[in-house]
C-alpha cells in the first residue's frame, strides 16, 4: 500500500519500512508539532518466532447505528486502503440488532462507495467485517464474543507467540458506557493465553464530552476508570472519531 505523509503503513511481514517523507521518532523542526514515536519503532516489538506484526480485532459496538456507519465503518476503510491496519485484521460488529453478517454490509456499503472509494476496495474491506448480535446488559452476548475473539487470536504459526491487540469502539451513548466497559472487562478482558504479554493489548476508545455537565461527567468517568486502568482508555471527541 502506499506511503502517506501521516506515518509509515504497515508493510506486512517484518519489520515497517521507514517513508522517507515522514518525520523521526524524535521533535520535529521548531514550531511544528511533536511527533511522537510509533510503537512499531520500538525495539523488540517484533518477536523472534513470529513473522506477522499484529493480529488485530477491531470491535464495533454499536455497529448497526448511524455512528457507526456513517463515521466509525468509512473512518476504518481510509485507515485501510491507507495501509494502517495491520495485515491480519478483524474488524467485528456487535449490537443489539439481530442481522447477517451480509445484511451488515449492505447496510454500509452506500456509505462506504460515497467515501471516494473504489467499489473493488470496498469489497476488500468489507471481508474483514463480521458481525454477532447480542445485549449490553446481559453477559451471554460479552461472553460469544469473547469467545469468538479467542478463537482467531488462537490461528498463529506454530511455535509462535502472536502479538494481540483488541480495540474497542464504543459508537454507543455514553450512557450505557459503565455498563458495556463492565460486560468486557468481566467477560472480553482475558486475550488469548499464547499471546505475547509484554506487548499485547486491549484498548477502549471513548467518545467525549460525556455527561450532562462536570458532575455527571466526573461520576461516568469514576465508574469508567473503576474497571479499567488509565492506559487502556483512550477518549476521542466526537467530530474526530
Amino acid at each position: 500500500r502506499p506511503q502517506t505523509k501521516m506515518g509509515t503503513p504497515f508493510q506486512g511481514d517484518g519489520p515497517p519500512v521507514a517513508s522517507p517523507d515522514s518525520p523521526d521518532s524524535g521533535s520535529m523542526d521548531s514550531g511544528n508539532l511533536h511527533a511522537y514515536p510509533s510503537l512499531r519503532d520500538q525495539p523488540g516489538w517484533l518477536g523472534p518466532a513470529c513473522s506477522n506484526t499484529l493480529n488485530l480485532s477491531i470491535c464495533v459496538l454499536g455497529a448497526s447505528g448511524d455512528l457507526a456507519k456513517k463515521k466509525t465503518y468509512p473512518a476504518l476503510l481510509q485507515l485501510f486502503t491507507k495501509g494502517f491496519l495491520p495485515p491480519r485484521t478483524q474488524i467485528v460488529g456487535y449490537a443489539r440488532t439481530a442481522m447477517s453478517v451480509q445484511e451488515l454490509h449492505e447496510r454500509l456499503r452506500p456509505h462506504l462507495q460515497g467515501a471516494g472509494v473504489e467499489a473493488a476496495e470496498v469489497a476488500r474491506f468489507l471481508q474483514l467485517c463480521t458481525y454477532m448480535h447480542g445485549d449490553y446488559a446481559a453477559p451471554e452476548g460479552y461472553q460469544a464474543l469473547g469467545r469468538m475473539l479467542t478463537q482467531w487470536e488462537g490461528h498463529h504459526e506454530e511455535g509462535c507467540s502472536p502479538l494481540v491487540g483488541r480495540l474497542f469502539y464504543l459508537a454507543l451513548p455514553p450512557t450505557v458506557y459503565p455498563e458495556v466497559c463492565a460486560g468486557l472487562k468481566h467477560h472480553v478482558g482475558e486475550l488469548y493465553a499464547g499471546a505475547r504479554p509484554a506487548k499485547s493489548w486491549i484498548r477502549i476508545i471513548c467518545e467525549k464530552p460525556f455527561g450532562m455537565d462536570l458532575a455527571s461527567s466526573e461520576v461516568l468517568a469514576g465508574q469508567i476508570g473503576a474497571l479499567w486502568p488509565e492506559d487502556n482508555l483512550y477518549r476521542i471527541d466526537h467530530y474526530l472519531g
